[in-house]
């Protein structure tokens, strides 16, 4: 452990030795450079994810075209904080483009359901993200994925579902059912559970080069995923 060692002087002379840990020294010197939340979308970082223990990263892996290897682990929070921002700008236009074509459509509903139906299209993603709590990373080959825990069940996930209101939907059933579309050219999936039990939205978006980052958010009563 990483100790600091202060020196205070008295009024009378006398030098008095503190030490303290790492752990309880200020913020500046210990947090990540995002510290507890990330930049804009109003994530929490888990604090129960230990970074070497939990997360597992495929040297290979390139995002950006950039390696993950070469990151420190501030620089790597730095890139997918910063590409979860482009995601939800991006799906929130889309989404907003919806909402417009459909508007135009249809033009028989009376003005004020309009604008509170409008008012619901804007951040849709942005929503999905509020409230979420980044977990455990992985990266394998050309995959990038990203786990957040929020609060919910499965109704939860098919209600953010269908708010980014996907095309292409379709039903599926089995061991795990649930529903799929596309928003743009991101692949939307709820589940009613996985290998790890809790219901599911995974949104996979390809990338240049080649990789595909895979967001996955897991409901459970609690928002964590024991």
């Amino acid at each position: 452990m990483m100790l600091r060692i202060c020196v205070f002087v008295l009024s009378f002379g006398v030098a008095v030795l503190t030490v303290t840990s790492a752990a309880n020294v200020t913020p500046e010197s210990t947090e990540h450079i995002f510290g507890p939340t990330g930049p804009s979308t109003g994530r929490a970082v888990n604090s129960e994810v230990d970074v070497d223990e939990e997360n597992v990263l495929d040297p290979t892996t390139v995002l950006d075209g950039i390696r993950l290897r070469d990151l420190s682990y501030e620089e790597l929070m730095f890139l997918l904080n910063n590409e979860d921002d482009l995601f939800v700008s991006e799906m929130d236009i889309l989404a907003l483009k919806k909402f417009v074509e459909k508007k135009v459509a249809s033009r028989t509903s009376g003005g004020l359901r309009k604008k509170r139906a409008g008012v619901r299209a804007l951040g849709v993603a942005r929503g999905l993200f509020r409230g979420s709590t980044i977990g455990r990373l992985t990266t394998s080959g050309r995959s990038v994925t990203r786990n957040y825990e929020t609060q919910g069940d499965f109704h939860t996930a098919v209600t953010h579902f269908n708010n980014l209101n996907p095309t292409d939907r379709s039903a599926f059933s089995g061991r795990i059912s649930g529903f799929t579309g596309m928003v743009g050219n991101h692949r939307v999936t709820a589940r009613d559970g996985s290998k790890f039990g809790a219901p599911t939205l995974e949104i996979r978006s390809p990338k240049a080069g080649g990789t595909t980052m895979v967001r996955k958010f897991r409901f459970t009563p609690s928002g964590v995923n024991r």
